[in-house]
């Protein structure tokens, strides 16, 4: 009889009502659902309300909700202390008057809509930050990118970058200037531009670099627009991030052919005095 005048009571108000006529009903539905306000009757069957509110207190996704305590014995103290200490906001003597039930009721209810809003609000807060944040890291990542590539255009040095598989993302302007590709072309492996005579060379070497995570030096030489071939020293570097994690590879070229030949003019100086 009560519950049916707990529901006409709270009967044309804009929200949900769960019932249970059991403490380990309401604990199965209180793990299901979130709640605004938990009613309690101090004299449920098996494990009392005092008890059943200890419980939820204990439980991260019911901690929160209001209760309120539905009691007869108004006059014990005990009773309300014990209720009080169980998590209890606030009680009502039966037989319960139902404009004070639905006025407390829908007090709960609008603190709890606006914790939900607040909550929300709160969560779209951090959303946006983290948004902004992530834009800003992507502006200052291209900013550098415009950085680093302005300054390897300047430089007479061929500059090329790869990813950490070791693929070619990005071959500065005097790599084109000195091989003849075209910067519109998809980047080809630095190694295919190689002398044949050098090239399965360089492929070894540079897959070892990528799977021991190591620099890559070597002499090898690289055809020029013309055909010709001049000796460059490959230099590549891993570049390593900031959580210590392998990020990218950056590679050069540095024209020593001047300084080869001038080896090769002076080993045959030597051996002609030699003879």
């Amino acid at each position: 009889m009560e519950r049916k005048a707990i529901r006409a009571a709270l009967g044309g108000l804009s929200y949900e009502i769960a019932e249970a006529s059991t403490a380990e009903e309401a604990l199965e539905i209180l793990l299901r659902k979130d709640f605004a306000v938990l009613l309690l009757d101090v004299g449920l069957p098996g494990m009392d309300g005092i008890e059943l509110a200890r419980f939820v207190r204990e439980r991260p996704r019911a901690a929160r909700v209001p209760i309120l305590f539905l009691t007869g014995r108004a006059r014990e103290e005990d009773l309300i202390d014990r209720a009080y200490g169980a998590g209890a906001i606030d009680y009502l003597v039966k037989p319960i008057r139902p404009t004070v039930l639905r006025a407390k009721v829908e007090v709960l209810a609008e603190l709890y809509r606006h914790r939900v809003a607040m909550e929300e609000q709160a969560r779209r807060a951090v959303r946006t930050e983290q948004r902004e944040a992530e834009l800003s890291l992507r502006e200052l990542r291209l900013a550098s990118e415009r950085h680093f590539r302005n300054l390897a255009d300047a430089v007479p040095t061929i500059v090329w970058t790869g990813d950490p598989a070791g693929r070619v993302e990005y071959y500065n302007r005097r790599w084109f200037e000195f091989t003849g590709l075209r910067a519109a072309d998809r980047p080809r492996p630095w190694f295919s531009e190689l002398h044949p005579d050098d090239r399965e060379r360089a492929r070894a070497a540079w897959e070892a670099a990528i799977a021991e995570v190591r620099m890559l030096e070597g002499e090898f030489r690289l055809r020029a627009a013309d055909g010709s071939y001049r000796w460059q020293l490959c230099r590549a570097m891993p570049e390593i991030g900031p959580t210590g994690k392998m990020v990218a590879w950056i590679g050069t070229f540095t024209d020593i052919e001047d300084s080869k030949r001038a080896e090769r003019e002076r080993e045959e100086l030597y051996q002609r005095a030699v003879e």
